[in-house]
């Protein structure tokens, strides 16, 4: 879309139509479909694409934090150009007679109107329309695919707002109907970051920043979501879960390998999940090498996950084997910059 110059009036009038009308058509099938009592569940067991979109757009529509944003752009049409609404009463009148076989209707008729309005239509409108509605009816049936993958493997998914933007809950899924999604959400936002409490670790950080970690099931509108998966949703992780210090001390009695340079050992010999490490201290004395780093690591991964392999790694390189050891500074620093006590104690590696 590129931005365009319109007069305050100009602009009320394109937006009757834009929002006003487009809205006022779902608002009306919806109350057709409520009122009529015709049973919903059978509808949708024998839904085509096309109600299967205008289901999921209708359902949007009717989003209760939505209420006063639709009732004011319904009224505001109204205001701004009551003939707006003239003409749309007027076309579904005369669409409503041509489809009345009581009142001398027939296909050649129907097939003739329906040429007159094509023929109107710009032939990008039609199939910019066509391509779009193709492309939400596939953004529906995504979703429903995801849903029932992540409930199949219990695995972690991610739901947004299906305008768009980054993922308001992260979980898994507890429950996914036609309308309803129950999701036992994890997510939950600090100042250093998200963290999805899937584990003890993720909650042992929480505690130790001083953040409480209100999680546990919410339900969910299925058509007003998208989900996040994937290779999206590991995107959105490296980019958006929070980070901690883990500081990892090792000690080695120089035996077999008296020139192995052991900073470079351990900085090299650091796992994948380890962003970045960096030495802080050496000590040499008496036949024994100390070299302590300072890693920065993702929240995902807790600290014995980390260490477990870096300490295999160094005992298959080194002779005697070393003793490792590890602990997490508080990641939260208070506002002064003072030193906060760690929330885990060092302990060696085994």
């Amino acid at each position: 879309m590129r931005p365009i110059l319109l007069s305050p009036t100009d602009h009320d009038r394109a937006m009757a139509w834009v929002e006003g009308v487009s809205e006022f058509v779902l608002l009306s099938l919806g109350a057709a479909l409520v009122d009529s009592g015709v049973p919903l569940e059978l509808l949708w067991e024998v839904r085509t694409p096309t109600f299967q979109l205008l289901a999921a757009l209708v359902a949007r529509t009717y989003d209760t934090v939505r209420y006063e944003q639709v009732a004011s752009a319904q009224l505001n049409a109204s205001r701004t150009d009551p003939l707006v609404r003239q003409s749309l009463h007027r076309a579904v009148a005369d669409l409503a007679r041509r489809v009345d076989p009581s009142a001398g209707a027939d296909t050649a008729g129907l097939i003739d109107e329906l040429d007159r309005v094509a023929r109107g239509l710009p032939t990008w409108f039609r199939r910019t329309l066509a391509q779009g509605s193709e492309g939400a009816v596939e953004a529906v049936r995504s979703t429903e695919r995801d849903l029932v993958a992540a409930s199949r493997d219990a695995s972690l998914v991610g739901i947004r707002r299906l305008s768009g933007g980054a993922p308001t809950h992260v979980g898994r899924v507890i429950g996914a109907d036609d309308d309803q999604l129950q999701l036992d959400d994890r997510l939950v936002v600090t100042p250093n970051g998200a963290v999805v409490v899937d584990s003890p670790w993720a909650e042992e950080y929480l505690a130790g920043i001083g953040v409480d970690a209100r999680v546990g099931p919410v339900s969910l509108r299925v058509h007003n979501h998208a989900t996040v998966t994937g290779a999206e949703l590991d995107a959105w992780s490296a980019e958006h879960l929070a980070r901690y210090r883990l500081i990892v001390g090792v000690d080695w009695p120089v035996g077999d390998c008296p020139n192995v340079d052991l900073a470079a050992a351990v900085t090299s010999l650091a796992p994948a999940a380890v962003e970045s490490v960096e030495v802080t201290d050496t000590y040499e004395a008496d036949g024994l090498t100390r070299v302590t780093v300072e890693a920065r690591v993702r929240i995902d991964h807790s600290p014995e996950s980390v260490v477990e392999p870096w300490a295999d790694r160094l005992t298959h390189l080194l002779s005697p084997e070393p003793t490792v050891r590890f602990s997490v500074p508080r990641a939260a620093t208070p506002p002064n910059g003072s030193a906060t006590s760690p929330v885990e104690s060092a302990s060696p590696a085994q």
